[in-house]
């Protein structure tokens, strides 16, 4: 099982929309998806999935049991499904998953117990809890595990950089983004070679306007746009970049966030991580 970590410097970098759509791509592809919102401050995959009205979102069950080690792995499964297939929910069914396909969800309640925050963020035992879930869904034939991390630097985003195969970084063409992504990556390589962690560093970059779309602007917004992204393009390759993956049509104003029909968007990323996974069969 390969596992995938979508984390932001920053948050509005579409990271929790991309992270939901990858999911369900690789599930178009047959496989058996999990995904775990690990966003304890500011949940949002239960919106994108359609889940919000579900009795399981809002009673406490939720990744919080995982962060805080309230249940082991196997309750998860054992003590009541904790895990939501949202293919199966109204408004997904489109999707078209074939047989055998699943987009098993575990959120992040936003009704979670005012004490749950706390709890999760001492980080004792956060790697292993969720080193823990990571063995138990692979035990249960699941192909891949998609954690939608929290932006900046806390105890659970920690916690998805020890635990992923993949860290994909999401950033926007702006210069906060930019400039405080280089960074970031900067201080996750020398933390990997520090403590010699093994998962590749891939930042996508989102809200990529298309040269047709640039055309359709304002003469100053366009120059501020092309600014942007050719400045941005220049930074990271000053530090020696890592390949970046454009998703475009992503202006802000163009954002949409759910599953979106259009799968050109995301399948170039979706074969990006089915390639690293095939390489991780093999290795």
């Amino acid at each position: 099982m390969l596992t995938v970590a979508c984390y932001s410097y920053k948050g509005g970098a579409g990271r929790s929309t991309s992270a939901a759509n990858l999911a369900v791509e690789l599930a178009r592809n047959g496989n058996k998806v999990a995904i775990i919102d690990a966003d304890l401050t500011a949940p949002g995959l239960h919106y994108i999935f359609n889940a919000e009205e579900m009795t399981k979102v809002d009673s406490y069950k939720g990744t919080h049991h995982l962060a805080t080690g309230w249940l082991r792995a196997k309750d998860f499964f054992t003590e009541g499904d904790f895990f939501i297939d949202v293919s199966k929910l109204e408004g997904n069914l489109e999707w078209g998953l074939p047989e055998g396909a699943v987009v098993s969800f575990l959120a992040s309640s936003p009704g979670q117990h005012p004490n749950v925050k706390n709890d999760a963020e001492k980080p004792t035992g956060i790697i292993d809890n969720f080193e823990s879930i990571k063995e138990e869904l692979s035990n249960r034939g699941y192909n891949y595990l998609i954690i939608d991390s929290a932006s900046g630097i806390t105890p659970i985003s920690v916690t998805c950089f020890h635990c992923c195969d993949l860290l994909l970084v999401f950033f926007r063409w702006t210069l906060q983004h930019v400039r405080g992504t280089i960074e970031c990556v900067k201080t996750l390589k020398t933390v990997n070679n520090k403590f010699k962690l093994e998962y590749t560093i891939q930042t996508v970059a989102t809200s990529v306007p298309s040269d047709e779309e640039l055309l359709d602007q304002a003469e100053e917004i366009r120059r501020k746009l092309s600014n942007d992204r050719a400045k941005s393009r220049q930074a990271l390759l000053d530090i020696n970049a890592i390949p970046v993956v454009e998703i475009g049509e992503h202006l802000p104003f163009k954002w949409n966030e759910s599953i979106t029909n259009d799968r050109e968007l995301f399948i170039p990323l979706a074969k990006y991580v089915n390639s690293l996974s095939r390489n991780k069969r093999g290795a």
